[in-house]
């Protein structure tokens, strides 16, 4: 019973993943904000609830994506194998950024977590759309 709903919880992935896009770009929003104005700083009172919201999203995003991936074989092994990693990585830059923030860390280790966060989820939703589109999906319209 667990195997066949762990297998059910797979296709939800592709549902999940965008919330701890969104929950990330939203902070970036905030930190971008904050940093030209007082009220920017006054919003920052908001991130430690969206860093949480945004962890637990993205483990639910990354338990679905691990389901998923062990259903089937996929037409390239190498992109999921550096999709499950790289996502796996945001994972982690995701709940590092939670407890910077929880714990009030100076600000420049805020950022500097936020920017790679930012890197590696572009990474991983790159490769994720590749999966899913074909390794062309941003170029094949292009004259």
């Amino acid at each position: 019973m667990f195997t066949s709903l762990w297998n059910a919880y797979g296709p939800f992935h592709v549902i999940f993943l965008h919330l701890p896009i969104g929950l990330v770009a939203g902070i970036a929003m905030i930190e971008a904000w904050s940093l030209i104005s007082e009220r920017g700083q006054a919003a920052r009172v908001a991130l430690p609830a969206l860093y949480l919201f945004a962890a637990g999203a993205a483990l639910l995003t990354v338990l679905a994506g691990l389901s998923l991936a062990g259903q089937g074989q996929p037409e390239s092994p190498q992109t999921l194998f550096w999709h499950r990693n790289f996502g796996l990585v945001t994972l982690l830059f995701i709940i590092s950024g939670t407890v910077l923030c929880w714990r009030q860390a100076p600000r420049w280790a805020q950022l500097g977590n936020l920017a790679a966060l930012l890197l590696v989820i572009g990474v991983t939703g790159h490769l994720g759309g590749s999966l899913t589109h074909g390794d062309d999906f941003l170029t094949r319209r292009l004259p």
